[in-house]
């Protein structure tokens, strides 16, 4: 009997879901760990050992009734077997308590998890969008320079021309002159 009661009063003072909650540490640049954390390895682990009370103090109460039936022991009995009930249901409650606890928490993760990932997909789209349209116009623009280019040299080409017909024209004048 003493060694159930010190058990479910082990488990009366585990620590609370807010107590456990401020322990999860996420990282903050991904928003997500690739395995589970320590807080959640808690949570698993204080479940598995209530389990294990509660399976514990199931086979002590089977036994303590299966004695108090052949003992007839009296009220004085059947109070502590009473107690021993109400401990179990608790520890029943904490376990199904921590159970809903992991679950929240687990789907809180996937979803936060989910629209990072969304925002990181729209994002990237943006990114490939906005680099296609820089790519279209860099070419745009190398082709606007070609052109450009080929516009001044033809200009160069009819300067040069033109410059070599007047300096003909002074040359020929300039000959006549001297005749």
């Amino acid at each position: 009997y003493w060694k159930l009661r010190s058990i479910a009063e082990q488990a009366a003072e585990l620590p609370t879901h807010e107590e456990l909650l401020t322990q999860a540490q996420i990282e903050p640049q991904s928003g997500r760990r690739a395995v589970m954390s320590e807080f959640e390895k808690g949570l698993e682990q204080d479940k598995q050992r209530l389990q294990k009370q509660v399976t514990e103090l199931q086979a002590s109460l089977d036994h303590e009734a299966a004695g108090a039936k052949r003992k007839s022991l009296g009220d004085a009995r059947a109070g502590e077997l009473q107690e021993l009930r109400k401990h179990k249901e608790d520890a029943e409650n904490r376990v199904a308590q921590l159970q809903k606890q992991l679950d929240a928490h687990a789907a809180s993760r996937s979803s936060e998890q989910d629209d990072l990932l969304r925002q990181l997909r729209t994002q990237q789209v943006d990114d490939e969008l906005n680099l296609d349209k820089g790519e279209r116009r860099t070419a745009e623009l190398e082709r606007e320079n070609a052109k450009l280019q080929t516009e001044i040299l033809k200009l160069q080409h009819d300067l040069n021309v033109k410059e070599g017909l007047q300096m003909q024209h002074r040359e020929g004048s300039a000959g006549a002159g001297i005749e």
